[in-house]
């Protein structure tokens, strides 16, 4: 597997609100409202994403082989999906192996 990560990118930085210091010359209108609360929100969960170049092998012709770049979170549907539409649905009953073919 070959693993693309982009260079770009990294974990957003927070935005603190500054409270304001009271001054001691303020109007009364102003000192008699309520003092800011800081909003808290949760943190966020950035992640670059992760690519994986998928190579696709044929078990019958190696002239049919070939690569595919996609997210890691693609799911198993959406690549046959990409293999039936790669040989103009002439596929059919795929079945999906990791590194070797196991006989059914």
């Amino acid at each position: 597997l070959h693993l693309h990560l982009p260079l770009h990118g990294g974990m957003p930085k927070k935005v603190v609100k500054k409270k304001k210091e009271k001054t001691e010359g303020a109007s009364s209108a102003s000192a008699a409202a309520p003092p800011e609360e800081e909003e808290e929100f949760p943190d966020l969960d950035i992640r670059p994403e992760r690519w994986i170049n998928l190579q696709v092998k044929l078990t019958t012709w190696d002239h049919l082989n070939f690569s595919i770049l996609l997210r890691t979170s693609t799911r198993l549907y959406t690549i046959v999906e990409k293999i039936k539409e790669r040989h103009g649905g002439s596929v059919k009953d795929i079945s999906l192996y990791k590194h070797q073919v196991k006989a059914e």
